[in-house]
């Protein structure tokens, strides 16, 4: 691989360059006085500085030529070596680097195997029942008492990552949203209240940085039956209220059949959004009602007082 070579400030590219004339001034020769045309000695310095020009241009091109054939060289070299495998330390640039969680290899305080579709997580039981009250009492039964190794079937083994990852202390563990989404239904499965918040609050968190500097209503039907979903199927309030309140002022006349269409939302919370828009619509006509009428007392007194006419005396 070629270096690139160092940048030079452009007060000192100025300055260069202007040595680099005063020196190419210096270098060429001084200007004689003119001899005559049939005079020997003029023809001959003549054809010695032509002479030694060509051969100063010779040499240049000699020299840039055999450097381009250098650079090229080391250029297909280098690519021969990194597409054949030889160089070492390329190829250890390009490869990504794995990461080493602690329970992936077995230490002083293991006490039981997890295995998932032929992968194997090693950690402690006490970690496990303190997080997990489905678990302890998996551990707590007979055959996994016994045995070290419990078995995990049917479960995705990056998720179950994730799952110890988060309950492992030695691991600084960030959740994102879509680790959130990943991890409910084991949250869910193993009754692990404490992350099940956890993931409720990161994905609220979520729709309000994507709701953020739009008006109500305004994010796509699709992303909101997604967002309504995980709120009724996991029972999150404050994330259902948020979508509700999405879907109430979604000027999308599509928004409430896809809603109505959806088997992923249940018929309760239909309802409920549906009783939000008829909420919504009542009091619009009722605000409308009250600004006519307020608009039509005006304009009666307005004639009244103009057409009123003095009493005779």
């Amino acid at each position: 691989m070629s270096r690139i070579p160092a940048m030079t400030p452009r007060s000192g590219t100025q300055t260069t360059q202007t040595t680099n004339r005063s020196r190419t001034r210096s270098n060429l020769p001084q200007a004689e006085p003119k001899l005559k045309i049939g005079s020997l000695d003029s023809v001959n310095e003549r054809l010695t500085t032509a002479a030694s020009g060509n051969t100063l241009r010779n040499s240049q091109g000699d020299l840039t030529a055999r450097s381009n054939n250098t650079l090229r060289n080391s250029q297909a070299d280098l690519t021969a070596r990194s597409s054949a495998g030889d160089d070492e330390e390329f190829q250890q640039q390009q490869r990504p680097e794995a990461v080493d969680m602690p329970f992936f290899k077995q230490d002083p305080f293991t006490d039981v195997v997890l295995a998932l579709n032929g992968k194997r997580i090693f950690t402690c039981r006490a970690l496990l029942a303190y997080h997990s009250p489905v678990l302890a009492q998996l551990l707590s039964s007979g055959s996994v008492k016994s045995n070290k190794e419990m078995d995990i079937p049917d479960k995705d083994f990056e998720d179950f990552v994730e799952l110890l990852a988060y309950m492992d202390p030695r691991v600084d563990y960030q959740i994102t949203e879509q680790s959130a989404i990943a991890l409910l239904p084991l949250a869910e499965e193993y009754g692990i209240v404490s992350l099940k918040r956890l993931c409720e609050q990161t994905i609220i968190q979520s729709f309000r940085q994507m709701r953020r500097g739009k008006k109500p209503g305004a994010l796509p039907v699709e992303i909101s039956l997604e967002y309504l979903h995980l709120a009724d199927k996991y029972d999150f309030p404050g994330l259902k209220n948020l979508v509700t309140d999405e879907f109430v002022n979604s000027e999308d006349p599509s928004a409430t059949k896809s809603l109505l269409e959806s088997e992923l939302i249940s018929e309760h919370v239909k309802l409920t959004v549906l009783d939000k828009k008829v909420e919504k619509v009542h009091f619009e006509l009722d605000k409308e009602r009250r600004e006519r009428t307020a608009i039509e007392t005006k304009l009666t007194d307005y004639g009244n007082k103009r057409f009123r006419r003095p009493l005779p005396d």
